[in-house]
């Protein structure tokens, strides 16, 4: 799969608004397929790895937000598989960018898609805490469901130490299935109270 969208990139060449979305778009679903090196290349007529700055000079503030936080999050999966030192401050610093540009844009889904990225760079060095409160953070930002399961989703799939998870994270997929089923909306209250049996 990854090599198929490698081939669909090759087309996508300058720095249009609509090409560095583009290319945002299809390095994210390589970074979601694990090819992070196929990500960063897919990048690189605008960040040239890690440790340099990405070229958002002439991009809107969304696309500059964009592509900041891509090149943070490729820099942390980078840096985690090829021991890289610095990565993951170099990372952090990138997503909190990303963080601030996504708040003056008032963009709740992909403040909560930063603020996720940026707890993951923290769990990576070992800092519990820190990924939790920006999971917490992450879940109470998300507006639509799916991305507030995608948060639920990778903050579990870090192993929470907390005993009995399995028991307490299919009693409230059970009632997500329900209120899909009846296709009543969750109330934003309950998912918080939700996500505070898990983090």
């Amino acid at each position: 799969m990854t090599n198929k969208i490698r081939m669909e990139t090759t087309g996508i060449a300058g720095r249009t608004p609509a090409d560095v979305r583009e290319k945002c778009a299809v390095a994210r679903e390589l970074e979601n397929a694990g090819d992070y090196e196929g990500a960063r290349e897919t990048l690189a007529d605008i960040w040239r790895g890690i440790g340099q700055r990405p070229d958002i000079e002439r991009l809107s503030p969304k696309d500059a937000a964009e592509v900041l936080l891509r090149a943070g999050t490729i820099s942390g999966w980078l840096g985690t598989s090829g021991q890289i030192p610095g990565a993951q401050e170099f990372a952090k610093d990138l997503i909190s960018e990303s963080i601030r540009a996504f708040e003056r844009l008032a963009d709740r889904d992909k403040l909560a898609e930063a603020q996720t990225d940026l707890a993951i760079c923290y769990w990576r060095e070992g800092a519990i805490d820190e990924a939790r409160v920006w999971f917490s953070e992450a879940l109470t930002r998300a507006k639509a469901p799916t991305n507030q399961f995608r948060v639920l989703s990778i903050a579990l799939s870090w192993k929470s130490p907390r005993t009995d998870l399995p028991t307490r994270l299919s009693c409230w997929i059970e009632r997500r299935r329900y209120w899909m089923k009846l296709k009543i909306p969750p109330s934003r209250l309950d998912i918080t109270r939700s996500a505070r049996l898990f983090l």
